[in-house]
């Protein structure tokens, strides 16, 4: 085995085995929360569970197929072209199928905000059929390269796939950042202030950031396809560690964001407490106590601290009132962004 091929082979499988032990980590913590949460409840967490699981194993299933695919580079037996046909046909599956799932999660997330709306959903619904369709499409494709050439044949296969996502993750993308936008606007006007520590608010922004964060890799992976060829050594090698990655980018993206909002979720009873206790401490403050003294002192005192307890007493309920309105305008998105991941 030459120099170049070992490159070809420890280079792409140590690079693939760094980013699977982070999606390791982080497929068994979900699995893990999602079973304390329980899944009888929730038809929500059955079919994420479902997803975590099937995303987890097609990717464990990539990895050791291309590992073993990648050992046997430079045999010319007829078993290990044989094996490198059906390990590409295999891989050219589990792939399309990560991609498919990521997509379903991301255009159901979107989904749920839009409760009611048409138009949005509408559009969703043409992303997400076209996205299929196009997995199936250059799935078809490459098994077909696969049978008749014996290897993977360069096409139009790969940008079949990846471009069709792309535009369904940013389409369902600029979607939740407008939901998020119009939530912020609904209560800054009815709160009259600003509100950057509600849970919607903050889910809807995690959303919107790994949503742009994936769009970003995945024109990474547009541009490499395009632009990266197999004339250099570097470049190839280049070329085959970035179309390595994606099968478990995909798993990794939906399963973190599941991570990161169910750790946002945990923070909701903190928040809560502290403003019940902020609103108990200003209602707190208008107890007055009157002094003994004489009778027009007392008088005096009563029909002062009674002043005092209508003013303070009317700032207090408003507190109360304006928590009550603050939970209830958040109910309003929050109870949509929970049930994406819950």
């Amino acid at each position: 085995m030459s120099a170049s091929q070992l490159r070809f082979l420890i280079i792409p499988v140590a690079c693939e085995t760094l980013v699977y032990g982070i999606y390791l980590c982080l497929a068994a913590t979900s699995i893990i929360i999602l079973l304390k949460r329980g899944l009888r409840s929730s038809t929500a967490r059955k079919v994420l569970f479902g997803v975590v699981l099937v995303m987890f194993l097609s990717s464990t299933g990539t990895l050791w197929l291309d590992i073993m695919a990648r050992i046997q580079l430079g045999v010319s037996s007829t078993d290990a072209q044989l094996f490198s046909i059906q390990s590409d046909i295999a891989q050219a599956i589990f792939t399309r199928v990560n991609f498919v799932l990521s997509d379903w999660i991301v255009v159901w997330r979107c989904w749920i905000l839009w409760d009611g709306v048409m138009l949005p959903r509408l559009f969703l619904a043409i992303c997400i059929i076209g996205s299929t369709v196009a997995a199936i499409i250059s799935g078809a494709l490459t098994i077909r390269n696969d049978i008749v050439f014996g290897s993977a044949h360069p096409g139009p296969q790969t940008l079949i796939l990846i471009v069709p996502l792309v535009i369904t993750n940013i389409c369902s993308t600029s979607l939740v950042g407008y939901k998020a936008w119009q939530h912020r606007q609904f209560m800054k006007e009815n709160l009259g202030r600003e509100t950057k520590s509600t849970q919607a608010g903050k889910v809807l922004i995690l959303l919107v950031e790994s949503g742009a964060m994936y769009c970003l890799l995945g024109i990474l992976a547009v541009v490499s396809e395009e632009m990266l060829e197999y004339k250099t050594t570097t470049s190839g090698l280049g070329r085959a560690i970035l179309s390595s990655l994606p099968p478990y980018l995909t798993g990794i993206y939906p399963t973190a964001v599941i991570l990161l909002v169910t750790l946002e979720k945990s923070q909701k009873g903190a928040f809560e407490r502290t403003n019940v206790n902020a609103v108990m401490e200003s209602r707190i403050t208008t107890i007055n106590f009157a002094r003994p003294g004489s009778s027009v002192s007392g008088v005096s005192s009563r029909a002062s601290r009674d002043s005092l307890d209508r003013v303070h007493g009317t700032e207090g309920n408003n507190a109360v009132d304006d928590l009550e309105k603050h939970h209830s305008l958040e109910a309003e998105t929050g109870k949509q962004s929970s049930q994406m991941y819950v």
